[in-house]
């Protein structure tokens, strides 16, 4: 027999004991057991990840299935379902059929090993196979997806990662669920009212705010738009001094605001167009407002240099046309297109409507849906045995 794993596990505790993080993990996996392992187990690796699964823990609690939420970051306490704190290397320490997340890149060995099924929540409107390191899928046997071309994304990966076991299924977009209904379709805006323009970047070192955000936000305002900056998460982590700096410099001109891309916010509701680059968040706002995107023809953000393997356009480069107009990085070509949009936004309502039906399915209903499928497997039988680790 070989002792290296027990090593290794040992190991890990010992660490975790020694940073003082390791009894807080040992408090909370005591308070699991304590409550009776959960069917089902919703892991979120951040605070802003446990949204696109809120619906579908709702809805698996509402159908008589015992739920857990594991978060390994702050989560806000809630009466309606335990919620225990446990870093990601501890999570494999826990029992349950099913594990459910949203985050990317979990390592194979931090599943629970009794687990007979690892589900991946869909986590953005984007390809899969681009904007994601090539691995960052490899620890789930079952990926839902938001619509038919992620499910396309998902059987091309499969094949190339050697996993013919994976299975995709269709379900939706979670966070929909809890913006379907909230967030106005299109309608009419009064002349009188002052145009507001939402510009959500991606992250990265390509993203607009960095190549000339300061000159087209101070143009937008010149031209007499509301301006809502609403930043992706990790751009708004640690590019917090420069939207400090943003701030300061526009909030004296009036009608400017930097949006937490965490919070619900209401920038979605009352902005009449976006401006993006390579940001999910541009999908969110076109499919639920039909409204137009205005996107910036940067470098695109690729984190897996092999994606051409698997032969599809990622939606993020091949749908901009349908949910808006492309343009060149320059300001001037931005405010052109800006006021092209604003002048006659019902005209790209038929493009994005057939555009939402190949990327998105189940609109306001994904956790119902993701549920049902979740249900069934807990029924079925587990899935074969991965023959092949990949690295």
């Amino acid at each position: 027999m070989n002792p290296r794993p027990k090593l290794r596990k040992l190991k890990h505790l010992i660490r975790f004991l020694a940073s003082g993080r390791g009894f807080r993990d040992l408090w909370e996996i005591a308070r699991y057991y304590a409550a009776g392992p959960a069917e089902v187990i919703f892991y979120a690796s951040t605070r802003g990840d446990e949204i696109w699964t809120r619906t579908t823990l709702q809805e698996c609690r509402s159908q008589g299935l015992r739920c857990a939420l594991v978060v390994s970051a702050a989560a806000e306490p809630t009466a309606d379902i335990p919620v225990y704190r446990v870093s990601l290397t501890m999570l494999r320490w826990l029992r349950t059929e099913v594990l459910v997340s949203a985050s990317s890149g979990i390592p194979r060995w931090c599943i629970p090993p009794g687990s007979r099924y690892a589900v991946h929540m869909p986590h953005s409107l984007v390809s899969l196979h681009a904007i994601y390191p090539a691995d960052a899928f490899d620890a789930f046997n079952v990926i839902f997806a938001c619509g038919p071309i992620q499910v396309q994304e998902i059987l091309a990966m499969n094949r190339i990662r050697e996993l013919p076991e994976r299975v995709a299924l269709e379900v939706g977009y979670g966070k929909f669920d809890l913006m379907e209904g909230k967030v106005p379709a299109i309608e009419r805006r009064s002349r009188d009212v002052r145009p507001t323009v939402l510009v959500a970047p991606t992250w990265g070192r390509n993203n607009l705010l960095s190549h000339f955000g300061e000159a087209l936000l101070g143009a937008l305002l010149d031209r007499g738009h509301a301006v809502i900056v609403r930043p992706h998460p990790v751009l708004f982590r640690e590019e917090k001094t420069f939207l400090t700096r943003l701030t300061a410099r526009f909030r004296a001109l009036g009608h400017f605001t930097v949006e937490d891309p965490v919070s619900p916010g209401d920038s979605f509701s009352t902005a009449d167009i976006m401006i993006s680059d390579y940001s999910g968040a541009a999908f969110e706002f076109a499919f639920l407002r039909e409204r137009p995107v205005v996107f910036v023809d940067l470098p695109p953000k690729i984190l897996n240099p092999q994606w051409q393997d698997v032969g599809l356009c990622p939606i993020e480069t091949c749908f901009r046309d349908q949910v808006g107009e492309v343009v060149a990085p320059y300001v001037s070509a931005i405010l052109d297109a800006v006021d092209r949009a604003l002048t006659s936004p019902q005209g790209y309502q038929s493009r994005i409507r057939a555009a939402r039906t190949q990327c998105s399915v189940n609109q306001g209903s994904c956790g119902v849906h993701a549920a049902v499928q979740i249900r069934q497997l807990l029924r079925s039988a587990p899935l074969p045995a991965r023959q092949k680790r990949v690295i």
